[in-house]
């Protein structure tokens, strides 16, 4: 494998898909087919139906287990990672395209959600070697390798997810962690049919026989939503850590939780308790990822102009706005050093508070600023409430105020 430089948009790399969009629809129908099946199975056994009904409903019974068995095992077969394909990549100004023999594809760069650059060992070589993973915004992943992991940087650098750039979620399950939804999905059966059976018991009152017709189909519906309920609930709580690294702060979605964490200077990410995860089928690789990103965003340090001057101080988000206005036309601002410029700094710090942002990016529209630079600014929060305030006061929404108070939590 051959790459002409560190910084260029062009290189020869393998490509290695996971297509996980298509694993979760498949997942869908997989689910969807478990509630049909206990369905007709409820149908057939209050006696709903009779004679060519009763046929038809056991034939449906029949296709729905099969399509549930089918599409889950489908569903972890598709998500496993495809044989790597040696491929040109090229990074323009708006798209990643790919070309191979038997492959091109134009992948804008809007489209890919995250992008991350991960230091692998090689197994063939046993040399440390770099990888770019990229996540699109349909589902699936994508998995470049290069020479080394200073070339993986630039690349992620070009994509716009570098230090400075937008928000970086990372999954820390490796691609085998799939396979364990397949015992997340029999224990929530068999846990769920050991709960109902006194609701069963009841339900024929030690008679033998229902005592309404259509009690076996509303149990089994219920049954069926409670099991697939139970499922989503253990894949939940047992997810791999999914962490989203903004210049803003980070967010940890684990076991059923959200942490937010603030960006500390200094603080070396890998001996912080709260980013050291231990749990089955965790990619170590990808965890020093993390911590690498996280010491590179938390490095670019305060801005050099008072931000406690664009603080809310009580006022609700008209009176906000019209207090920046005022200041901003009678130079009160520019004399304390707070200019446009300075509000961009602020937007853009890691040592900004969600409210300091908010005031920032105020300031910058009452002084004629257009919205993009807020809406870069929103692109790398990791917290999405703030990202989705600040969008809207770029764009001057009627919602902003909402917005912005669910952001702030007021």
């Amino acid at each position: 494998m051959e790459v002409t430089s560190a910084t260029t948009a062009e290189l020869w790399t393998n490509v290695t898909r996971r297509r996980l969009g298509s694993a979760r629809r498949l997942s869908f129908v997989a689910k969807v087919s478990f509630v049909v099946a206990w369905a007709a199975i409820g149908a057939n056994s209050g006696g709903l139906a009779e004679g060519w009904l009763q046929t038809a409903i056991a034939m449906l019974w029949s296709l729905a287990g099969f399509a549930l068995m089918a599409t889950g095992l489908a569903s972890c077969v598709v998500g496993a990672p495809r044989r790597p394909e040696t491929a040109r990549v090229r990074v323009g100004p708006k798209a990643l395209e790919l070309e191979a023999s038997a492959l091109w594809e134009r992948i804008p760069l809007a489209s890919i959600r995250t992008a991350i650059a991960v230091e692998r060992r090689d197994q063939r070589h046993s040399v440390p070697r770099g990888f770019i993973d990229l996540a699109l915004r349909g589902g699936d992943e994508l998995r470049l390798e290069v020479s080394t992991l200073g070339e993986a940087e630039a690349m992620v650098e070009r994509l716009g997810f570098g230090p400075s750039g937008r928000r970086v979620t990372i999954d820390l399950a490796r691609p085998g962690r799939r396979w364990l939804h397949l015992l997340y999905a029999y224990l929530a059966y068999q846990l769920t049919s050991l709960a109902a059976l006194p609701v069963a018991w009841l339900a024929y009152e030690g008679r033998g026989r229902p005592s309404v017709t259509l009690e076996l189909l509303t149990i089994n519906l219920v049954l069926a939503l409670l099991v697939t309920s139970a499922y989503a609930l253990m894949k939940r709580l047992f997810a791999a850590p999914v962490v989203t690294v903004g210049r803003d702060g980070v967010v940890v979605l684990w076991r059923g939780r959200q942490r937010r964490l603030s960006l500390r200077p200094g603080v070396a990410p890998h001996e912080d308790p709260a980013l050291r995860f231990s749990a089955l089928g965790l990619d170590s690789d990808r965890r020093w990822a993390l911590w690498r990103l996280v010491a590179a965003r938390a490095s670019a340090g305060a801005p050099d102009v008072p931000a406690g001057s664009f603080e809310r101080g009580g006022r609700d988000l008209a009176a906000w706005r019209a207090h920046l206005e005022a200041a901003m036309r009678d130079g009160s601002y520019r004399t304390a050093g707070l200019a446009p410029d300075a509000a961009a700094r602020v937007l853009e710090s890691v040592q900004a508070t969600p409210e300091q942002r908010v005031g920032a990016a105020l300031a910058l529209r009452v002084a004629g600023e257009d919205g993009a630079r807020i809406r870069v600014a929103a692109e790398a929060c990791a917290d999405e409430a703030l990202g989705e305030a600040l969008v809207a006061i770029a764009d001057d929404a009627p919602e902003s105020p909402a917005k912005v108070g669910r952001a702030l939590r007021v």
